[in-house]
């Protein structure tokens, strides 16, 4: 595998690593951050309902997220002109620098660790990043919805 190939693809699992801290030192949270890659992704629009669905959060977590991003002038909001009643969210020129900023810094970020670690830790991080990615989707896709979630050896009964 290219080694651009692995940055990005590390770029891709390293959310995992990063779960559970409220704040970077961009005064941004991730779900601040995912939702502005979203909308980047998306081609700069998106409803609201489309990105609690694809981010997989409440309504009200969406809004309360929106909100703040609108007020530091990173998404605007406007009314579908087809349709009054649906909200079109945006990312505005300033969002789109922001979030592809942080995400140049990431990448850099990771190209520096890469070659500390050399090729061959490079390979290997990258095949327990794999791994612990597919052990995070399979633990989510099991337990949402489930009042008690499964214990570990029904995930991965091969292991001991």
């Amino acid at each position: 595998m290219e080694k651009e190939e692995m940055v990005l693809e590390m770029l891709k699992y390293a959310p995992i690593f990063l779960k559970g801290s409220a704040r970077c030192i961009y005064e941004i949270t991730q779900g601040e951050e995912a939702m502005l890659i979203r909308l980047r992704e998306s081609g700069g629009e998106s409803s609201p309902t489309a990105l609690s669905l694809a981010l997989g959060l409440s309504t009200a977590r969406v809004a309360s997220t929106l909100n703040t991003l609108e007020k530091k002038g990173y998404i605007k909001r406007r009314h579908d002109e087809n349709d009054r009643r649906r909200i079109i969210v945006s990312i505005t020129d300033e969002g789109a620098e922001y979030s592809n900023q942080r995400r140049q810094n990431a990448i850099f970020g990771i190209r520096l660790m890469m070659e500390q670690l050399g090729e061959r830790d490079s390979q290997d991080l990258l095949r327990v990043m794999r791994h612990l990615y597919e052990l995070a989707r399979a633990w989510e896709e099991t337990s949402c919805g489930q009042t008690s979630a499964p214990c570990v050896e029904e995930l991965t009964p091969d292991i001991q």
